[in-house]
């Protein structure tokens, strides 16, 4: 099981609350290793359930929480 890096999940949890979900895409796009992969995943899950930037910003940055439940 991968453990996501705080601060990398906070900056990108950070840029979908004020740029949106396609900037994060972009973000991880150009990060390019397993991490970003991973994320991208995740990130194409919350769009699909439709949820607001602001509510997949809290997903983001709560990743690694979240995951042990």
């Amino acid at each position: 099981m991968i453990d996501f890096d705080e601060n990398f999940l906070n900056m990108i949890g950070d840029l979908c609350s004020i740029y949106g979900y396609g900037t994060v895409r972009l973000s991880l796009y150009e990060k390019n290793d397993h991490e970003a992969k991973v994320l991208m995943k995740v990130l194409r899950l919350i769009e699909e359930e439709g949820f607001p930037t602001e509510i997949g910003k809290l997903l983001l940055k709560n990743l690694n929480t979240l995951k042990k439940l």
